[in-house]
């Protein structure tokens, strides 16, 4: 029985909600509009030998803050700018020198210390990752913009700029004669040697079904650790999803560079009924998982095999091992949980910002169900979030089926859904409310095992933060996850600071884009309900929000398979700063790729054949891609 029927009633009032989101969702949320000034949010620890101070940053904003051990307690003692959108930090323990790489900084290191450093690196964003290997005197940095990995030495100075895997966007290191680079595009998982002077050579690639979520390189074993789901493809052939259950894999590093594949070890979490590996850390002979969907911490032994978990952070999305200290941290918590690493007893939270229960609102209880396994059957088999194939609101980047398998499409990003009424390629959730009721109810195994049954129309418990459960209505439910899909903020490009006009090479690409793309991707946000902003006024969020770049239509643009006659819903330009795949069909690796198939006078303007004869030169090719990255 569909939600809409039984609850008719609330049904309409979920639509007039939706309704009364829209004006706001037009204009599109800035991207701080989720995590008010006094929420931290964290997204990543890091430890400053040099100092013994854990610091703590958050990809909300660039502020860091810093934790020292005061007596027995670890308590925040000062705070710092980081880089724009702050992906990760690494503190060298040999000099006093901390480097900070910022998806949206200018440049894209930030140094601190009293050591040199040399700011080489172009002057844009688009750097994600970086890792610093002080044996070798190298400092290795991934450039998402030009898929490429550049080596600096510990000045800064850039030494080579070498390509990687097209959507590379996690850069690890494999002990101190290797770098495993993560990436979206086939070889998904690439292991790359480095010599004695530190320069690497061939990669060794290892194609994957499934896409990769976390890593770590364990010295004391020799083994390399991913987190992510069973390598295999996401099925629906019978309706409810199958493959997407949480695993751990462990491999030889000799292995992998060699050439296999071969995992040692694979440990099956959802067994455990732990979902969404999110980050690694070991400790102890022991592997150590921050799962975001569960909520908790769990350690991982294989001789004797054994796994225990304890409660942890709301959405744990970190995990680091120091010392005698295992710290973690989650998105939705503004504490940093201080663990003993011998036992793995919680020694104490040590609070980074506001009250960590503080979710009363419906955004911020949507956000948490987006993270949660609460709304489903608490079998093995259905284990997983809307975060499971939505990374971080975006995309998994993999193909995944749609209802009995009668279609296949790249994961589209949930962010900024609020302005794409009808949802779906086909289009066939007309609002955002239609949508919300078909991700509770056909994710759900028990709707298609037991047809007569009504759990998952039922309420549910969520996690809060610890042992705190709140019971949630049905209603209240579908309510928050309407809200928070209706508000999420998109991703903006990283080629423009916050703030900044358009540069001159992007603001050609904006000419261009408006003259032979926009009478499918229309620049004035529009939705399903006819609502719309005028075009001098959606001309002008421009420069402080993204604009939606689609339109509620469908077009047979070459991009095939089409799931109607008229072909597929218009993807919006937004948010092409997560790397490729794109293409309904996945089929176009990079941006580069996608604008080289592009042809406004072809009668299929997306068609591969189109890429033969590029319609664009090699400048306005850049300037286009300069625009996407920018908005």
């Amino acid at each position: 029985m569909r939600f809409q029927r039984r609850e008719p009633e609330a049904h309409l009032r979920l639509l007039e909600l939706e309704r009364a989101l829209t004006s706001e969702a037009l204009g599109y949320a800035r991207k701080d509009r989720s995590a008010p000034a006094e929420r931290f949010r964290p997204a990543g620890l890091y430890f400053e030998p040099q100092r013994q101070m854990l610091w703590a940053y958050s990809r909300a904003h660039n502020q860091q803050r810093a934790l020292a051990l005061i007596g027995e307690r670890w308590q925040v003692v000062e705070q710092r700018r980081g880089p724009r959108d702050t992906r990760r930090c690494e503190a060298l323990a040999q000099r006093p020198l901390t480097l900070c790489v910022g998806a949206h900084e200018p440049g894209g290191v930030l140094a601190y210390g009293e050591a040199p450093w040399a700011r080489e690196l172009p002057a844009r964003g688009g750097f994600f990752d970086l890792v610093v290997n002080e044996e070798l005197g190298r400092v290795y940095v991934i450039d998402g913009y030009l898929d490429a990995l550049w080596v600096l030495d510990l000045g800064g100075h850039v030494l080579a700029r070498e390509p990687v895997t097209p959507g590379s966007r996690v850069l690890r290191p494999a002990g101190a004669r290797a770098l495993l680079v993560l990436a979206a595009n086939q070889p998904r998982l690439s292991l790359l040697p480095l010599d004695d002077e530190g320069m690497p050579g061939a990669a060794v690639g290892h194609a994957l079904p499934a896409p990769v979520r976390s890593a770590h390189y364990d010295e004391t074993t020799g083994l390399l650790w991913t987190g992510g789901y069973r390598q295999a493809e996401v099925r629906r052939r019978h309706g409810y999803v199958e493959n997407l259950e949480s695993f751990l894999y462990a491999y030889a590093l000799d292995d992998l560079l060699a050439g296999s594949l071969a995992p040692r070890h694979a440990v099956d979490l959802a067994q455990e009924r732990l979902v969404d590996p999110a980050a690694l850390s070991a400790s102890s002979g022991r592997l150590l998982v921050a799962l975001s969907g569960s909520q908790r911490l769990a350690a991982v032994s294989v001789d004797p095999s054994e796994i225990f978990s304890l409660p942890s952070a709301l959405v744990a999305n970190v995990v680091l091992a120091h010392g005698p200290w295992v710290f973690a941290a989650g998105l939705l918590d503004e504490r940093v949980f201080v663990y003993r690493s011998d036992g793995l007893t919680l020694d104490q939270t040590a609070a980074l910002g506001s009250d960590a229960a503080a979710l009363a609102g419906d955004y911020e209880l949507g956000e948490l169900l987006f993270y949660s396994k609460a709304m489903w059957s608490d079998s093995p088999r259905n284990q997983f979030t809307c975060n499971s194939c939505h990374w971080d609101g975006l995309s998994d980047r993999r193909m995944h089926p749609g209802y009995a398998e009668s279609r296949w499409e790249l994961a589209r990003p949930a962010a900024g859904v609020g302005m794409l009424a009808p949802v779906f390629s086909p289009g066939q959730a007309s609002n955002i409310t239609t949508a919300v009721h078909g991700f509770v109810r056909a994710l759900d195994e028990r709707y298609f095992l037991d047809r007569g049954s009504r759990a998952w129309l039922g309420d549910i418990e969520l996690t809060v933060g610890g042992e705190q459960i709140r019971a949630l209505s049905t209603l209240a439910v579908r309510r928050a996850l309407l809200v928070f899909l209706a508000r999420r903020p998109v991703e903006p490009g990283f080629l423009r600071a916050p703030g900044q006009p358009l540069s001159a090479q992007a603001a050609r690409g904006a000419e261009l884009v408006l003259r032979d793309c926009a009478r499918c991707h229309e620049p004035t946000p529009r939705v399903g309900s006819g609502q719309a902003l005028g075009a001098a006024e959606a001309l002008e969020y421009l420069l402080e929000r993204p604009l939606a770049w689609s339109a509620p239509r469908r077009e047979r643009t070459g991009a095939a398979p089409y799931y109607t006659e008229a072909g597929n819903r218009v993807s919006p330009l937004t948010q092409l700063g997560r790397g490729g795949p794109f293409f309904t069909d996945g089929s176009a690796p990079t941006l580069v790729d996608l604008i080289r198939r592009s042809d406004p006078t072809a009668e299929l303007v997306h068609a591969p054949e189109n890429a033969q004869a590029p319609h664009y030169g090699a400048e306005d090719e850049a300037a286009i891609a300069a625009f996407l990255l920018s908005i």
